[in-house]
C-alpha cells in the first residue's frame, strides 16, 4: 500500500485512505499500535484525513 500511495493515481490514494487508513483504530483504541508500522506516505495520508483535509 505503501507504494501505492508513492507512485499511484489521486484514485488509487484516496481508496488507500478511505477504504484502508480512515478505519484504523483511533487513539485509546485497542490495535492502535499499528498506525505507528506505517511507512512515511501512508502516515502523511493519515494525519491529512485526520486533519479533514483532502487526501491529494
Amino acid at each position: 500500500m505503501e507504494a501505492v500511495v508513492r507512485s499511484g493515481g489521486q484514485d488509487e490514494r484516496k481508496a488507500v485512505g478511505f477504504h484502508f487508513l480512515w478505519n484504523l483504530p483511533n487513539r485509546g483504541e485497542p490495535g492502535r499500535d499499528l498506525v505507528g508500522e506505517l511507512g512515511p506516505e501512508l502516515t502523511r495520508v493519515l494525519t491529512r484525513l485526520q486533519q479533514g483535509q483532502p487526501v491529494d
